[in-house]
């Protein structure tokens, strides 16, 4: 992965810049990073939360604009198969300041995530929807660690857009995101839902670096979405 020249000073005003106007907290960035394809207790990644657009709004090019919530994965514990890991976002989070109990999107509670690797296949059990009140970052989508170099598509927005939504899997490459650009990576999407109003699911991610972007579209108006990004260490 090459790396964009961005200080942690410059990282800090650019979330302030993108942000509601709370006040954001870096977690530490050391330590090992969750590793899908070697997963072990203690390992933490830590992501920033984004939103995109408006229904309300006819402008059809919307920023991207990162809002006040940081969020820490990390592994806590191994069960016969199964890797635990919980959600928990930082203390001086929007959704911990001004609690919105009526969304589940600004719950501040931690959650915890059941997965299993099995032949290179990340997969959730305790959340086969996109519900967020088990989980911010996992969803029913399968993500395969195998390299994809079958299927390349642009990042030309903020989410993967194939010309067919039925092509689910795919690949990225030099995709730039808060300084950081990444070579190759996988995109797995679970749009269907779109065509009932439902949210369309996607990630961006790759064995090296774990999960990259996990968001959703809106299935009303689809420029608008939002979800979390990984935060560079």
């Amino acid at each position: 992965m090459q790396k964009v020249i961005l200080p942690l000073a410059a990282l800090l005003i650019l979330l302030t810049l993108g942000c509601d106007k709370h006040f954001v907290t870096m977690p530490g960035l050391s330590g090992e990073r969750v590793q899908y394809d070697n997963l072990s207790i203690g390992q933490k990644t830590r992501y920033v939360r984004f939103k995109v657009g408006s229904c309300f709004s006819s402008n059809t090019n919307q920023q991207l604009q990162y809002l006040s919530d940081t969020l820490t994965l990390e592994v806590i514990d191994y069960q016969s198969d199964t890797f635990i890991l919980k959600e928990s976002l930082s203390a001086h989070s929007l959704s911990v300041v001004n609690r919105d109990t009526t969304d589940a999107l600004y719950d501040p509670a931690d959650k915890t995530i059941k997965i299993t690797v099995k032949d290179q296949i990340v997969q959730a059990h305790n959340n086969q929807g996109f519900d967020l009140n088990v989980s911010r970052i996992f969803s029913r989508v399968p993500l395969s660690l195998v390299k994809n170099e079958l299927r390349f598509v642009k990042m030309e927005k903020w989410y993967p857009d194939p010309s067919n939504y039925s092509q689910d899997k795919g690949f990225l490459l030099n995709y730039s995101q808060l300084g950081e650009i990444y070579p190759h990576l996988n995109y797995a999407l679970y749009y269907s839902p779109m065509y009932a109003d439902g949210p369309g699911l996607f990630y961006l991610y790759s064995k090296e670096y774990g999960i990259v972007r996990s968001a959703a579209r809106n299935g009303w108006c689809n420029e608008y979405g939002g979800g979390w990004d990984l935060l560079p260490e």
